[in-house]
């Protein structure tokens, strides 16, 4: 069996989920990075932490897509589903 290394593209990229927090960038800088970089892409944001912590990382809860950890799996494949049907 050959193995064929598939390098994804921008252009291929739906949708990308991202937690609020992560260590170096959060999501909303990571987000603006990759929209500057290629393509428009949607975007579902992730935390764990409460509502506060989205206005410190640039993130207002209302303005984008939003799902609180633990994440239930029936209500992130709704979200996917609501985003991309967008």
């Amino acid at each position: 069996m050959r193995y064929e290394s598939i390098t994804p593209r921008k252009e291929h990229i739906d949708l990308i989920i991202l937690d609020v927090v992560m260590p170096g960038k959060n999501g909303k800088e990571a987000l603006d990075r990759i929209v500057r970089t290629g393509p428009p892409v949607k975007a579902i944001f992730v935390s764990g932490y409460a509502g506060d912590i989205f206005i410190d990382k640039g993130v207002h809860s209302g303005s984008v897509d939003f799902l609180q950890k633990p994440l239930l799996v029936p209500a992130l494949l709704a979200k996917v589903r609501e985003v991309l049907d967008r």
